[in-house]
């Protein structure tokens, strides 16, 4: 399996921060691209129709909202116990 590559928008301490926590108790390889400037761009725009921060890319493909970021990269690596199983 190929390693995803894994791009983390964030600023500060915001949302981004469990993000970034979850990111790096998976043990993930990401870039995180900490630039409060990008809020309301036409850049983060493509990966947030409300163009916010935090968003992630991965392999290209966007998600945003902290929880769904989360949730996503969980379920990059099932085995990884950082959320209940699924339909429990």
């Amino acid at each position: 399996m190929m390693t995803p590559e894994i791009v983390l928008y964030g600023v500060g301490a915001t949302r981004s921060s469990r993000c970034r926590w979850t990111l790096l108790e998976l043990g993930l390889d990401f870039e995180y691209v900490d630039d409060g400037k990008l809020i309301g761009s036409d850049k983060l725009r493509a990966m947030h129709p409300q163009a916010k921060l935090p968003a992630l890319t991965v392999n290209g493909e966007a998600v945003f909202e902290s929880a769904a970021i989360c949730t996503y990269v969980c379920d990059l690596t099932p085995n990884n116990k950082l959320l209940a199983p699924a339909g429990t």
